[in-house]
């Protein structure tokens, strides 16, 4: 479900996830701290922001819009199918949806493998 009020979680998310400081993310992806700022606290800003954001980011615009729980999940994937992080302790609540979020990328890979061939 898209939702407008996920948009400060998952900017925040996002930051965390690359390891930057408001002020790296901002120049980043091409805008002001003031700017981020605002929108990590859920003020307004404008939808051309938005969508640049979604653009420097290069995901599409439901990402930033989705539930923030699956996108956490989602960059979890991301990170154990890029650096091989090991997630033996993962508590067990948390499993089965990182399981599918696994699945989620390694199907689009297929897809993504198969259009090359």
């Amino acid at each position: 479900m898209v939702d407008w009020k996920s948009l400060p979680a998952n900017l925040k998310t996002i930051r965390h996830f690359r390891g930057l400081s408001q002020a790296d993310f901002a120049k980043e992806i091409g805008i002001a701290k003031s700017t981020l700022q605002r929108a990590e606290r859920g003020e307004v800003i404008s939808m051309s922001t938005i969508y640049q954001i979604a653009g420097q980011l290069k995901v599409p615009l439901a990402t930033l819009l989705a539930d923030p729980e699956e996108l956490e999940t989602d960059l979890l994937a991301i990170s154990f199918l890029r650096d091989e992080v090991s997630l033996i302790y993962m508590p067990q609540e948390r499993r089965s949806k990182f399981l599918r979020s696994v699945k989620k990328y390694v199907e689009a890979l297929e897809e993504c493998w198969k259009e090359e061939e």
